[in-house]
């Protein structure tokens, strides 16, 4: 087997992991934007129930107020955590991003190692057959030039 041979199948799993590293990134990447899309969604919903509360359109309770003051409160705290999970997921999403690069990379530099060593084999098949060839000339030649003295 040649070395090139072999190293194509190191290849072969370089290119797995990074097709793995890729999936991995991807599937962060897209968490991270649903859960930017939640928090757009959290902090567009307190900014409409903030806006409505504050609209004097009628004469509220005491306890009204106070329930809708807790709720905001709640919201608030909502849009908080969800910033923290948004934060997480973009620090994931970076470091998958990261491991994809470095297996990427790490394929490409297989695949050159690859082709160079397959080129390199090329090229000494190639010398290999033209000594070959030169040999079986000149041992054919010979022959000739033997045949013909003895005639």
């Amino acid at each position: 087997m040649s070395r090139a041979t072999r190293l194509n199948m190191v290849l072969d799993i370089a290119e797995r992991a990074e097709n793995k590293a890729a999936e991995a990134f991807e599937m962060a990447r897209r968490l991270w934007l649903e859960d930017q899309e939640k928090m757009v969604d959290l902090q567009r919903y307190y900014q409409d129930y903030e806006n409505a509360f504050t609209q004097p359109t009628m004469r509220l309770r005491a306890q009204d107020i106070a329930q809708q003051r807790g709720f905001l409160q709640q919201l608030a705290e909502a849009v908080r955590q969800q910033a923290q999970v948004v934060e997480r997921r973009r620090t994931i999403a970076d470091t998958k991003q990261v491991d994809w690069r470095t297996a990427h990379l790490k394929r490409r530099a297989l695949q050159e190692l690859v082709a160079r060593v397959r080129a390199d084999e090329q090229r000494m098949l190639t010398r290999k057959e033209e000594k070959m060839l030169d040999e079986w000339f000149n041992q054919t030649a010979q022959r000739r030039a033997e045949t013909g003295q003895q005639h």
